[in-house]
């Protein structure tokens, strides 16, 4: 905002009930601001004081600035006005005026340069600010022409054209920014606005306002350098990255991404209209890990936009060209400062052929599964004939090799049982029964069978009191991995504890150890296949890191979930809440 003022300011607080508000009509008029169309005309705020700081003359833009209307702050005090300005030295010095009895003047230096021309481009006014700005003495200016000078870098052709369109269209301002020389040899950017005032009474001139917008400029540049960067580190990446409004507009998109969609450029998929995107995006089906139909509100995109950080593993198969992908895609809310989600960042990383050669070993795992299946059972029979063969004999000392022989062959059908149930995850063909299951009943069982099998004592706290629909012995399998666990990490304590629990809709069954615990880096992977943790602490526990993954499966195809609570060196608790049906 400018002040228009070059004499003596009296204090703001200095009583002039003397002199009424009438001066508030008193227009600037004459040698006081001798061009009040030029004013009008100016692109910045400005107003005009008497000797008591009262307002006597605005223009239109300071009613935008201010929100106030000519009415309100014609006559009012500049103190009341903008209360802000208190704490300029302006107001200092108007104190000061009060106590010492002694004027003080205050001149206001603008930003901005203002020259006035003939309709030739030929300068009949400078103003004193040009000189600040580039150097040069208005008396310099004057007389020449207002473009005239041969230092821009573009030869001056931008400006050429600026003044052709300032001649043709009358009182419609005009904006350029351009390169131009300083007197001491730099250059400077310049924004320019000219507005044709020659058929304006009193004015008669083309009015040009120049502003320095080097820091700007500059600015900019920096900003368009590191956008180039970034645009080049982003379309160099191996991932898809999409990012969308909260109308779900496109508003950026790598090439990456553009291709993965069929677009054969991000610029081709970011120009392409809305139907066309949608009729592309159609060709493709989408499923999830388990090859079931993903809905769209299941879909990481949809989740963010909602206000959630979702990530999943889609299948996407063009119908059209008939083949498929495999996808991680990750999608992150963007929120504002009103914590509404302004974008949603999706990141597509094409996982294809990693996802094949899962596919290949879950098939060789599945088909050594097979091929070990038959021989275990083999061997364990011919165990069982051993055993009741040297039993009769009374032969304890074979038989005590026996039973270790039998263990391991226990130990590694079970290991071929979990691998099978892991291929068959996998392929989407582990078949679960749908009958009632009393779940205090369940827990009963596996606990009376674990309890010989160990010197932990366990023990139940709660109770569930109806009972679930699901598959009885896929949960049994569940407890007995949970309660194995808790008592096989937890070698120097005494106790394990299962607790049942119900709401209305959920049954909740925690399992809790006070072993060794679990590292707070480890918890969100322990339910990943073959995921194991690794430490000093837990070395010495064999195990292939497969039992969480399976129970963790069983329970989300319940239409429940799992989760782990744990602090190390003081005990984890496993929990699953499955709903009521």
């Amino acid at each position: 905002m400018d002040l228009a003022h070059d004499e003596s300011l009296r204090s703001p607080d200095q009583n002039d009930g003397e002199e009424q508000k009438s001066t508030s009509e008193q227009t600037v008029q004459g040698s006081a601001i001798p061009y009040t169309t030029i004013f009008e005309h100016m692109p910045d705020a400005l107003l005009a004081l008497d000797m008591q700081g009262r307002i006597t003359y605005l223009n239109h833009q300071t009613e935008s600035f201010l929100q106030k209307t000519r009415a309100q702050l014609l006559g009012s005090s500049i103190w009341e006005a903008i209360p802000k300005i208190r704490d300029t030295p302006l107001f200092q010095n108007c104190q000061q005026a009060k106590t010492t009895g002694k004027t003080v003047s205050f001149e206001y230096h603008s930003a901005d340069g203002i020259a006035l021309t003939d309709m030739h481009g030929v300068i009949t006014y400078a103003s004193p600010s040009t000189t600040r700005m580039v150097g040069y003495l208005p008396e310099e200016f004057v007389g020449g022409r207002i473009f005239g000078r041969k230092d821009y870098p573009d030869g001056g052709e931008a400006t050429r054209r600026l003044m052709a369109r300032v001649l043709e269209e009358p009182r419609k301002s005009q904006l350029l920014e351009f390169r131009t020389g300083h007197k001491n040899g730099t250059f400077i950017w310049m924004e320019v606005t000219g507005i044709n005032l020659l058929d304006e009474p009193g004015v008669e001139a083309i009015v040009w306002n120049f502003r320095d917008v080097t820091e700007r400029k500059q600015l900019e540049q920096e900003v368009a350098k590191a956008k180039e960067q970034l645009e080049a580190i982003l379309n160099n990446v191996a991932d898809g990255i999409v990012v969308a409004d909260a109308n779900n507009s496109l508003v950026y998109v790598n090439d990456v991404a553009a291709r993965m969609t069929g677009f054969p450029s991000a610029a081709a998929m970011l120009a392409a209209p809305q139907s066309a995107f949608g009729e592309r995006l159609r060709r493709f089906a989408t499923w999830d890990e388990q090859g079931r139909p993903l809905p769209f509100k299941e879909r990481p995109g949809f989740q963010a936009s909602q206000g959630k950080k979702a990530h999943a593993l889609v299948l996407y198969q063009d119908t059209l060209a008939d083949q498929g992908y495999w996808t991680l895609m990750r999608a992150q809310p963007i929120f504002d400062a009103q914590a509404q989600v302004q974008f949603v960042v999706s990141v597509f990383t094409d996982i294809t052929e990693q996802k094949e050669f899962e596919q290949r070993k879950d098939h060789f795992i599945s088909m050594a599964s097979h091929e070990l299946k038959t021989p275990l059972a083999i061997l364990s029979a011919f165990t069982q004939l051993l055993r009741e063969r040297f039993e009769a004999e009374d032969r304890q000392d074979v038989m005590l090799h026996l039973s270790k022989m039998d263990d391991q062959i226990t130990r590694l059908t079970k290991l071929v049982a979990d691998l099978l149930d892991i291929s068959k995850m996998q392929a989407g063909k582990l078949e679960l029964a749908q009958e009632a299951v009393d779940m205090d009943e369940l827990l009963r069982e596996v606990v009376d069978n674990l309890q010989p099998t160990t010197t932990h004592r366990l023990l139940v706290e709660g109770a569930a009191h109806r009972s679930i629909t699901g598959d009885r012995d896929r949960l049994g399998q569940v407890l007995m991995n949970l309660l194995t666990n808790a008592i096989k990490y937890s070698p120097q304590a005494e106790t394990v504890v299962v607790r049942v629990a119900q709401t209305r809709d959920t049954l909740t069954v925690s399992v809790q150890d006070f072993g060794i615990g679990i590292a707070q880096s480890h918890q969100e992977k322990l339910f990943e296949r073959f995921y194991r943790v690794y430490s000093e602490k837990d070395q010495t526990y064999p195990g292939l890191g497969i039992g969480l993954y399976i129970a963790h499966e069983i329970i989300r195809r319940h239409g429940g979930k799992m989760w782990v609570d744990s602090v190390e060196g003081k005990g984890s608790i496993f929990s699953f809440s499955l709903p009521i049906r």
